[in-house]
């Protein structure tokens, strides 16, 4: 018996832009990386002198970490990719 699922025209597109979007969370695991790293390196004071900073860095970054499922809206991805 072979299985077959519908999917959802609205998530073909996705597929069709696969490596653009692989390329798109390699960058995002970079910036990621770099970011955890520079801030792993600061001093309390500048922890405090950059706060504001950091924590806006942190709302654009959120989108991109959320999981992507068949219910999701596709411009989701765009509008988190044009940002970065």
């Amino acid at each position: 018996m072979d299985a077959h699922f519908e999917v959802p025209s609205n998530l073909r597109s996705v597929t069709h832009r696969r490596d653009n979007l692989i390329y798109v969370q390699s960058q995002i695991m970079l910036i990621t990386r770099v970011h955890a790293e520079i801030y792993r390196r600061l001093s309390t004071e500048e922890c405090r002198l950059f706060g504001d900073y950091l924590q806006a860095f942190g709302k654009v970054m959120r989108p991109g970490f959320s999981k992507i499922t068949w219910s999701s809206k596709i411009n989701i991805v765009d509008r988190f990719v044009q940002v970065c």
